[in-house]
Formats: C-alpha cells, structure tokens, sequence
C-alpha cells in the first residue's frame, strides 16, 4: 500500500514534464516511508538529506527563518484565523 504522502507527491509531481524535477529531497520523517514508492512512479532519484547538514535543506531552513520573523517560536496558529 502506497503511503497518502506518496500518493501526493506522486499525484502533484507525475504530469509535470520529466526535465523540470531531477529529484527530490527530504528529511528523514516518518512521512517518507514511501519514497520507493515515488522513485518507481516518477522514474527519479529520492534523496534524504543528513540531519546534521542544514545547507542541505536550505529552501526548508530559509523558509523556517522568513516565518519566524513575523511568528516567533511558541506562536499559538490554532488562535489565527
């Protein structure tokens, strides 16, 4: 059985054409169980990147640093709208 972040990753990523994703990165959470699932579907390589290297997450680390600015760790999102 294919993992729901397989099936969406997949999903999002299969009609794009083959020269726009070369691969996919990711960190080592559970969530990714599934990766040979979408190396298979996607004919492309699944990387995982090493948790003591953020330059490898870099678009994940600048995205967390860009969001703290404006909400500072410990910000309750279940108040937002």
């Amino acid at each position: 059985m294919v993992s729901e972040t397989a099936q969406a990753i997949i999903h999002m990523l299969k009609n794009l054409p083959k020269k726009v994703v070369k691969s996919i990165a990711a960190d080592r959470g559970t969530e990714f169980h599934g990766w040979i699932e979408v190396e298979k579907a996607l004919e492309i390589p699944f990387y995982f990147s090493n948790p003591s290297v953020p330059g490898q997450r870099v678009t994940n680390e600048n995205s967390n640093g860009r969001i703290r600015r404006t909400y500072p760790k410990g910000t309750d999102f279940s108040r937002m709208t």
